[in-house]
């Protein structure tokens, strides 16, 4: 009787929070903000950016999500040369990448082992100094890896544009400001025939009961408060937002994560978290680069 009492109990708390949640939400919150850094989510992963990199702590499944995320990155680069290049030491070797929110730079540190020159940027002066001490460990790591504390907003006005083969959005759009700016400050810095690679969260009651209800009040493997759900975006509206900056997009594909094995797959179903990948045609560029000095006049 008690256990039939406690799941009784625990299905009507989960049902409540649901509604409650989903009351009167229909529309996707959009903020006009000048700049994409939310100080309250700087701030949230400033305050762990010592435990960074310690793999049993709430950074945990970015960990494990690298088992899908670089693959996926090296093989979107390598294209047709992947056959002739994918056992070679060093297989992204003149490749130029950006990871955008890099945080501590566990995503950025297999790339630029992997050969690529690799830029992480992030909005935490803490995490981005904790990013820094951690790549001088590595002698193959170190000198194929920069960090820049700043937004991506900043760095496209200050930096040449269409000069990354790959701009990334690993597990950060979902924490942002401003998406639209966001997604066009991005865009802005991929080069003719470069790549849009994005891995986020979908906006769909599975997704609050899986990241934000399982994830961080039950097992709490994230910490409490890391995501607010209005702020996920659906596959639809993100492809609306690559596609409108003339992008085309080349793979969606959803990414599953087991929190008892601490394991990340791909997985069919795209309702929590999902890759998306796209490029930027040569002729579209140039409309956008012209279109942009334009607007600049």
């Amino acid at each position: 009787m008690g256990s039939l009492v406690t799941e009784t109990s625990y299905k009507l708390y989960f049902i409540a929070a649901l509604r409650r949640h989903f009351s009167g939400v229909s529309l996707r919150r959009c903020s006009t903000s000048a700049t994409t850094a939310n100080d309250q989510e700087v701030k949230q992963f400033s305050d762990i950016a010592s435990k960074w990199w310690q793999t049993n702590n709430k950074n945990m499944p970015l960990h494990a999500l690298n088992k899908v995320r670089v693959p996926l990155i090296r093989d979107t680069l390598l294209g047709n040369e992947k056959s002739d290049k994918i056992a070679q030491p060093r297989p992204l070797h003149g490749f130029k990448i950006l990871d955008v929110g890099c945080g501590g730079g566990i995503l950025c540190e297999p790339l630029a082992r992997l050969g690529a020159q690799v830029t992480g940027i992030d909005a935490s002066p803490e995490i981005i100094d904790v990013a820094k001490s951690h790549a001088l460990r590595c002698h193959r790591v170190a000198p194929n890896v920069s960090y820049e504390c700043t937004t991506i907003e900043q760095l496209s006005r200050k930096e040449k544009l269409q000069q990354y083969d790959a701009v990334i959005a690993s597990e950060v759009i979902e924490h942002v400001d401003n998406i639209d700016l966001f997604v066009s400050s991005c865009n802005q810095l991929i080069k003719p025939g470069g790549k849009s690679i994005i891995t986020t969260i979908n906006r769909t009651p599975l997704s609050y009961a899986v990241m934000i209800i399982g994830g961080e009040y039950i097992s709490r493997i994230i910490p409490s408060g890391s995501h607010d759900w209005k702020k996920f975006i659906t596959p639809k509206e993100l492809t609306r937002k690559l596609e409108s900056d003339g992008l085309k997009i080349e793979l969606l594909r959803g990414i599953f994560y087991n929190p008892i094995k601490n394991n990340a797959n791909w997985f069919d179903d795209t309702r929590v978290n999902y890759a998306i990948v796209a490029h930027k045609p040569h002729e579209a560029n140039i409309q956008s680069d012209t279109q942009s000095h334009s607007n600049k006049q």
